[in-house]
């Protein structure tokens, strides 16, 4: 049996307090103890690969192969029946690219994964 996370998922960003689309991520190849090796992120158009970590039922860690490489952790803020919240931030592994990406004083906003 996969892990409760092993889904198709949609990805948010919250930015002027609104969710915005961020894409679609594949974590379907999770196994059972929340392992992920070879997930997608579907970044609307550019594909990316990512891999994570899930701490019990509740965490998710995931590193993305995007330009700027970055971790994202997050937690499972809701769920009822089929329904699943994670709310989460991004941590820039690599500061200096991100620097060269981000304007001077940009915060990254939050982002949110939904099921379904």
């Amino acid at each position: 049996m996969a892990h409760k996370f092993a889904e198709h998922w949609t990805s948010w960003l919250f930015i002027n307090n609104q969710l915005r689309p961020n894409g679609k991520m594949d974590l379907t190849k999770m196994d059972e103890q929340g392992d992920l090796a070879d997930g997608e992120h579907d970044h609307n158009g550019s594909k990316y690969k990512i891999s994570g970590k899930c701490s019990g039922d509740k965490y998710l860690h995931l590193d993305s192969d995007m330009p700027v490489k970055a971790e994202l952790d997050g937690v499972l803020v809701h769920e009822c029946g089929e329904t699943m919240i994670v709310v989460g931030k991004k941590n820039y592994i690599d500061k200096e690219s991100a620097r060269l990406e981000l304007t001077t004083g940009q915060d990254d906003p939050p982002w949110v994964l939904t099921k379904p």
